[in-house]
Order: C-alpha cells, then structure tokens, then sequence
C-alpha cells in the first residue's frame, strides 16, 4: 500500500453520508475511506470503479462515517457537518454491488454507537467524485443468467412462492 503522505489524496472521491432520513450528500472536505477488516486505509485508484447502474446505497443509523482529512492525512470522526448554518448528524454510507463484481473495501464506518444487527450482505466502501458514486470494487465475470438489468423485481418476487 502507498504511504499517505506520497499519494495525492485530493483526487480521491469524497466521503459519503447520509442525514437523518436517509438521504446521501457528498462532503465538501473529507475523503472517502475504506476498512481492511478493522484496519482504515485508503483505497487505491485501480481499486475504485463507478458504481454499476444496479447496485444499491445504504445507511448505518447511528455509526458515523470516517473519512480522510486531504491537508492532514489524518482520518476524522464526522458525526456531523454544518452547512449553510444547518447542522446534520452524519450516518455513514455503503454500497451493495451487483452480482459479478467483487468488493475491495468495507466502508470506513465508527460502529461502536450501533444497537442493531446487520444483514449478512458484502456492504463496500463509497465516494463520490467528478457527479458519479466510484465504489471500492472489480468486476469477475458478466453472466445473464444473474445479470439484474434481465429481471423486474417487481414480476419476479411475486412469482415466488
């Protein structure tokens, strides 16, 4: 891995997160960041890619996100943002990739505030950069037979019995 003093961390993708009723806001400072188990690190650019039409962002009630200040390299606790005067707790965001691609990162998330479960699904690190949502991932394989864009969620789980 790089040192982060020798990486440009201005062109990374922001961090993401998320206010109160789940909407996802890109943060006009900090940087994206990423877990290797309960290790922070940054991701590497040739491991971003944007995220795929069919893959889906979640939030984490109540575990802030963790993101890299540009200036300091030092990573921060964003529990909340102020913007225009208006202060907003800050809930850290993941993606849900689709199937055929491969996640690299976990998101950078403070969890320890968490009172709840969480599904067992392969939650990835997100930024955004340049008006796209870049995800810490790679692609496998591309197969119709799994790929979301031939399925209509809305006639197939009817179907299900």
């Amino acid at each position: 891995m790089q040192d982060m003093k020798s990486r440009d961390l201005k062109n990374l993708p922001f961090m993401v997160y998320a206010d109160d009723r789940g909407r996802i806001f890109d943060h006009p400072y900090f940087r994206m960041g990423g877990m290797w188990g309960e290790h922070l690190v940054l991701p590497a650019q040739e491991d971003l890619i944007p995220l795929s039409e069919f893959s889906r962002l979640f939030y984490f009630p109540d575990c802030p996100p963790v993101g890299m200040d540009p200036e300091t390299g030092e990573w921060q606790t964003v529990y909340e943002i102020e913007i225009d005067g208006v202060i907003t707790r800050c809930h850290a965001v993941a993606a849900f990739l689709e199937p055929g691609i491969v996640r690299t990162h976990l998101p950078a998330v403070d969890y320890r505030p968490k009172t709840y479960t969480l599904p067992m699904w392969a939650y990835t690190a997100v930024g955004f950069l340049d008006e796209r949502f870049y995800a810490a991932g790679f692609r496998i394989e591309v197969n119709p037979r799994w790929d979301p864009s031939n399925y209509d969620d809305r006639e197939l789980l009817p179907a299900i019995d």
